[in-house]
């Protein structure tokens, strides 16, 4: 398997995505606002998550202000034991001033949804959001299948949640 898969083959892991030459592009099911404060610490019933505001539809448009947002995706992500997963921005959200930001996806992680948010949105400027619009595309790289997979906390099928 070549370093970064072709969107043809990650589909098999992520079948609800639309399929482009080198991922799969990531849409939302929710989206929240993020509010309060929030703290970090090693010991995982210490942390404080911030608060989040579910943004309601208008017209099939979520109406965006500059500022922070987490991202339930609407596809079920499968990152099998032979790949990582990266998220990247779709660049059409570049020229409007808007990104996405997500950490790296271990292999073994399975879920769908997650409003924890595993991607963040941030808008510069006021911004209408369509419900149908890929907001970014994910990418498999492939990684060393040593039988070593994703069991952290935040896996959907963790007790820690």
């Amino acid at each position: 398997m070549p370093a970064v898969w072709p969107g043809v083959k990650i589909q098999q892991f992520i079948p609800q995505g639309i399929v482009q030459p080198n991922g799969i592009d990531i849409s939302i099911k929710r989206l929240f606002q993020l509010d309060g404060k929030v703290r970090l610490t090693s010991e995982i019933k210490q942390r404080q998550y911030p608060n989040l505001l579910e943004l309601k539809l208008t017209n099939n448009f979520w109406e965006l202000r500059p500022g922070s947002y987490l991202v339930e995706v609407a596809e079920e992500i499968i990152i099998p034991n032979n790949a990582i997963g990266f998220v990247a921005p779709r660049s059409t959200l570049l020229r409007m001033g808007v990104t996405v930001f997500s950490g790296i996806w271990d292999k073994g992680f399975q879920g769908v949804g997650d409003n924890r948010g595993r991607i963040l949105l941030l808008a510069s400027l006021p911004f209408s959001l369509h419900v149908s619009v890929a907001i970014a595309q994910m990418i498999f790289i492939s990684a060393v299948d040593d039988k070593t997979v994703y069991k952290g906390n935040y896996q959907p099928t963790s007790d820690e949640i």
